[in-house]
């Protein structure tokens, strides 16, 4: 950041409704796409009101001077989003934590290259780990720490989802210097495309889940078979720990009305996930999805997956059926099971780092970030 810019005058503060407004009304420009300014707007209250977001689990933050927090001309902002989470130790144990989503990172064009971005996201880590820093470790050249907010600084770990290259975030600790804040973790895809001969399976054998009361339904049932899972496995070879979110909470259920927002005038996918009705299984077989429009062409994203070796390629066949009845030309999937990769080459899939949507991982335990395992890290947890 320039040596004009004072740091000790800026803070980082939960933004008012005209602030809020004020954000979003800079977003409009870059992020809305197709949309009208109202239906951006209309768009944006009703995420909201979800679950994910509801009760102070959503945070809007804007970085302005510690004089004037109030300010409409404050220097940018983000989003945090409070989760459930799980963690496994090494030792065993499985416990209950709180993590953070970081979203919605946006700097106006009259302020970028200042630094301002980068400080804001130093400081967040004192609001959503406030209870895990000391503060004494706060930098003097940047005053005090930021005041604490109900609903923060519990926080055992962060994530966010970058679009501004693997370096930028990592630079970005809670105290000066290039180094401590996120790191990359797992941001690999695989890519298929829809086969021309793909139908549509209707086999009795799978229950489709159509309806969001029977989506509530399947993510509470997931949240305990992924505790379950992670309870079973030990963390990867030199890793201490491994963490995930849990996907029930509206988590997971925010990428349905996001599709459905911005697919409604399109096509009607009225299928958002499936299970194979087998008791016998020793592994569940089941996903949910979304739909990407961001990409041409057009894709079905899936969020969750859970299947093993002998049942994936049949899941595989059903989703690209659903795809293709939706006219969607590609299936990709966030972060597949390493035991399902030589299935998913087979069966002709890509599997490649991304440049977007980096996903990046921040730990406040006293083990080093590159220490812990981000399980499931999937489709479901993007915000």
């Amino acid at each position: 950041m320039p040596t004009s810019v004072d740091l000790a005058s800026l803070c980082l503060f939960p933004a008012t409704l005209a602030q809020v407004a004020e954000s979003r009304k800079r977003q409009y420009p870059e992020w809305a796409g197709h949309l009208t300014f109202e239906q951006f707007t209309e768009r944006d209250l009703a995420y909201d009101n979800l679950e994910h977001a509801k009760g102070g689990r959503m945070t809007i933050w804007v970085l302005a001077p510690r004089v004037d927090p109030q300010t409409l001309d404050f220097a940018c902002a983000c989003e945090t989003y409070r989760r459930d989470a799980f963690v496994k130790w090494s030792d065993g144990k499985v416990e209950e934590v709180v993590g953070f989503g970081i979203a919605s990172v946006y700097t106006p064009d009259g302020k970028r290259h200042k630094g301002y971005a980068s400080h804001m996201m130093r400081l967040l880590h004192w609001v959503l780990t406030s209870d895990s820093l000391k503060e004494e470790d706060f930098p003097k050249a940047w005053g005090s720490p930021p005041p604490k907010v109900q609903g923060a600084g519990d926080a055992k770990f962060s994530v966010l989802y970058s679009d501004a290259g693997p370096e930028f975030y990592r630079t970005c600790g809670p105290t000066e210097g290039k180094s401590g804040g996120w790191e990359v973790k797992g941001a690999v895809s695989t890519l298929w495309d829809v086969p021309d001969e793909a139908i549509l399976e209707e086999s009795h054998s799978w229950r489709d889940i159509r309806e969001e009361e029977e989506l509530k339904v399947f993510w509470e049932k997931d949240a305990q078979l992924m505790r379950q899972t992670l309870a079973a496995r030990q963390p990867e070879a030199g890793k201490v720990a491994a963490a995930s979110f849990s996907p029930h909470k509206g988590v997971a259920m925010f990428q349905v009305p996001r599709s459905k927002f911005h697919t409604h005038h399109l096509f009607t996918l009225d299928v958002w996930g499936t299970e194979l009705a087998d008791p016998t299984q020793d592994v569940p077989t089941y996903a949910t999805w979304a739909v990407d429009l961001s990409y041409k062409p057009r894709r079905l994203l899936i969020t969750r997956m859970s299947a093993s070796s002998e049942t994936f390629p049949v899941l595989l066949k059903k989703i690209f059926g659903v795809a293709k009845h939706a006219g969607l030309q590609k299936v990709e999937i966030w972060n597949l099971d390493k035991s399902l990769l030589s299935a998913a080459e087979a069966l002709r899939g890509r599997t490649y780092e991304r440049s977007e949507h980096i996903s990046a991982f921040r730990w406040y335990g006293e083990e080093p970030t590159s220490e812990i395992q981000w399980t499931f890290n999937e489709k479901f947890g993007w915000c």
